[in-house]
This record gives structure tokens, sequence and C-alpha cells, in this order.
């Protein structure tokens, strides 16, 4: 099933998306779309308020989303994370800077002023967060059907799996024969997975 996913996907690259877009970071993906030259977009919920702030496309759009199968959809866990160093001169004013930024409060406003997904559940249920970010509606069920990041599988490997997996796609997307570079890239995590 991964290897028909990225064949077709790779197909895409030339005929839906342009072949620059394999060079874009997000931003750039998103002023394309935001211009009006692209019909879709696949980002983070922070755009939704970009998108309704911005005249020009503000009342043109809608958010869906990720598709995962038959009739299914596709979310991942990801996160913004907040922590302090443990080689930090100052941890207790930055456990305090902490403790204010993931506050209800503050995620509160940061949802309402620029639509980040808060870690409090109970915000996606806050009248003025839902009325200023309607993206937000739904998403508890989004929550029901999540499908956490591996990184407690693969422990202190998962940059180096994430990135062979990055550089996986990335190779078919340009091209490359889909079943062998998975193959490669099976073989690849497995030898990362033994030395963890």
């Amino acid at each position: 099933e991964a290897i028909s996913g990225f064949r077709r996907a790779a197909t895409w690259i030339g005929r839906i998306s342009p072949p620059e877009i394999l060079t874009f970071a997000e931003d750039e993906a998103r002023l394309m779309w935001q211009r009006g030259d692209a019909a879709f977009l696949r980002n983070w919920a922070y755009v939704y308020s970009l998108a309704r702030d911005d005249p020009g496309i503000s009342d043109k759009f809608e958010v869906a989303s990720l598709p995962g199968g038959p009739g299914g959809t596709a979310s991942t866990l990801g996160g913004w994370h907040l922590m302090v160093s443990k080689y930090s001169s100052q941890p207790e004013h930055a456990a305090e800077l902490v403790r204010f930024l993931s506050s209800a409060p503050e995620q509160k406003i940061r949802a309402i002023e620029g639509s980040f997904s808060p870690t409090i559940q109970a915000l996606y249920q806050d009248s003025e967060v839902l009325e200023a970010a309607p993206i937000f509606r739904g998403f508890e069920r989004t929550f029901k059907n999540l499908v956490l990041r591996p990184s407690a599988q693969t422990g202190a490997g998962y940059m180096r799996i994430s990135q062979e997996y990055w550089d996986a796609v990335y190779d078919v997307l340009n091209g490359y024969e889909a079943e062998e570079r998975l193959l490669e890239a099976e073989e690849s995590m497995r030898r990362i997975l033994a030395r963890n």
C-alpha cells in the first residue's frame, strides 16, 4: 500500500503540483496558494488566520481534514514543545514562562489571534475561540482518530528515522522508483532501530 501511495503521489508532480514544489518550505507553498496560484494547500492550522485576514482570499477557501483511505481521515499528533533546558542559568524564570505560555488564557489568545491549535481540549468548545477560528469545530472528532508519531517506538532514533522517511519521499517524488527506494529506506530504518 505504501508503494502504491508513493507511486500515485509521484504522478502529481508536474501535473497537479509544479515541479518546484519539491523545493518549497511550508510558507512558500502557503504564499503560492494564498496568491491564488494553487487550488489546494496542506499546512498547519495557523494558516487559517492568515487567510482569514487576507481580503483577497478570506471568503474563497474552506478547510477539510486530510483524507485517510476509503471514507476516512488521517491526522497525526505533533505539537509545540515548550521546555526548560537543563543548562539554563535561570530555570525558575524559564519554567514560569513555560507555565504562562501553556496556560488556558494564553492558549485562548493564540487560538483566537493566530489559530494556533490549543493543547487544552476545553478551548475547542470555547465560543470566542470558535467564532474567531471556526476551523476548530469538529477537532474533538479528529483527536479521537489521531495517529501518534512513532517517537516512543523509535526512541533516540526518531530524528534519523524521520529524515530517512523524508528522504525516501523526496526521492520518489523526484522520479526514483518507489519500490526500490522504499526497500532501501526500510533497510536503513531497521539498522537505525537496531542501534537504539
